[in-house]
Formats: structure tokens, C-alpha cells, sequence
């Protein structure tokens, strides 16, 4: 069973999802920026930067085959 954090579900029931996937590719682009050794998730803990790319790799990965991607 999974279990989705409070802080991350959504509460909204409709959207744009062109513009939500701009703000998507923002955020992955912001990513490649970020220059702290270490990332605190709220789930996993500390990271490093190499786990923090493997995770929202297959975060990523995740959802888009929700939309068959």
C-alpha cells in the first residue's frame, strides 16, 4: 500500500495541464542547478545529489507512464 504525504496531494479537481507541465519541465530544469552536496526529503531524509537525480528520475518515470507517455 502506498501512502501519499499530506503536504504533497492535491486538492484542486481541475487544472491546465499544458501549464502545469511547463511549471513540471521548470522545476527539472531548476534541478540541474542546484549546487548543495546533500537534499533533505521529506520521506527519505538526506540525500545526496546523485540520489536525489536517481529518485526524481524514477519519480518522473513514474508518472509519465501514468499518462502513457
Amino acid at each position: 500500500m502506498y501512502l501519499t504525504l499530506t503536504e504533497l496531494k492535491i486538492k484542486e479537481k481541475a487544472g491546465n495541464v499544458l501549464e502545469e507541465k511547463k511549471k513540471w519541465i521548470g522545476l527539472l530544469k531548476e534541478y540541474e542547478q542546484v549546487s548543495q552536496p546533500v537534499i533533505v526529503h521529506s520521506f527519505f531524509g538526506e540525500l545526496t545529489k546523485e540520489q536525489t537525480g536517481f529518485l526524481v528520475n524514477k519519480h518522473t518515470d513514474h508518472h509519465l507512464r501514468q499518462f502513457k507517455s
